[in-house]
């Protein structure tokens, strides 16, 4: 009786061109559930994507690294001329006198960098490099010198023809380690500079100052606030793997209609 009264719903739907109800659910106990009927609920708009930080106030790079280059030369003629005392000292003091100019150079480039750029970087790496620089060529022109017999010739500016083949060569190799020696000193610290540096934090707006020494200057205080703020990573959970569920064995109610 139950089956005919099925078939013959059955019959009177598919009649009517009505797609017949989906089947009920058995849930576990045995009881029949309603079907999920799908969700005709239009998802959300998607939320607004975050404004990203605005860029950092300054010149980019290249023009930041051309400005550090132009000061670094100027930079270098006064190291010149501040280290000259330093040439009576014996031995060591044409040393001294690189190291002096290679201070002068590279915090001169390093505050010029904060200045005008849209980066701040520590000034020990820019120093370090153009001293390092001029140490090794004060070196190398000592090598030159002790080679070719130069630091021992008495020059006389009136007959430079007179000095011989082997001097004037190395006086000619001695000029031109100097000049490499010099230009390095002024480029590489503005490339380590821009290498090394970080961005500015909104708000800094460069100007002179005195930067970092191991580390970039902070003049609004943010970089230091967000490393003391920054949240400390969790770990990830891991998945756990829910039990099974055996399959129920009674047999479904039947439903009356």
């Amino acid at each position: 009786m139950f089956a005919t009264s099925l078939f013959a719903i059955a019959v009177t739907i598919a009649a009517q061109g009505v797609a017949p109800p989906p089947p009920p659910v058995a849930a576990a106990d045995g009881a029949m559930e309603a079907p999920v009927q799908p969700s005709t609920t239009s998802p959300s708009a998607a939320a607004a994507a975050p404004i990203p930080d605005a860029k950092p106030q300054g010149m980019d790079g290249v023009a930041t690294a051309g400005a550090q280059m132009g000061a670094g030369v100027g930079a270098c003629c006064v190291g010149g001329c501040v280290a000259i005392p330093c040439a009576f000292v014996p031995f060591v003091g044409p040393f001294l006198g690189s190291i002096v100019s290679g201070v002068i150079i590279g915090g001169t480039e390093t505050v010029v960098g904060d200045a005008l750029g849209q980066k701040r970087a520590a000034m020990l790496w820019p120093v370090l490099a153009s001293s390092g620089i001029l140490v090794a060529g004060g070196l190398v022109n000592l090598g030159i010198g002790r080679a070719f017999g130069f630091s021992s010739t008495v020059l006389d500016p009136n007959n430079l023809n007179g000095l011989g083949s082997i001097p004037s060569l190395a006086l000619g190799v001695s000029v031109g380690v100097s000049l490499t020696t010099v230009v390095a000193a002024v480029v590489v610290p503005a490339l380590i500079y821009q290498f090394t540096g970080v961005d500015k934090e909104p708000g800094d707006t460069g100007g002179l100052g005195m930067p970092g020494l191991v580390g970039p200057a902070d003049p609004t205080g943010t970089r230091a606030t967000k490393a003391a703020t920054s949240p400390t990573p969790s770990p990830a959970p891991t998945a756990s793997t829910p039990p099974a569920t055996a399959p129920s064995t009674s047999p479904p109610s039947p439903v009356a209609y």
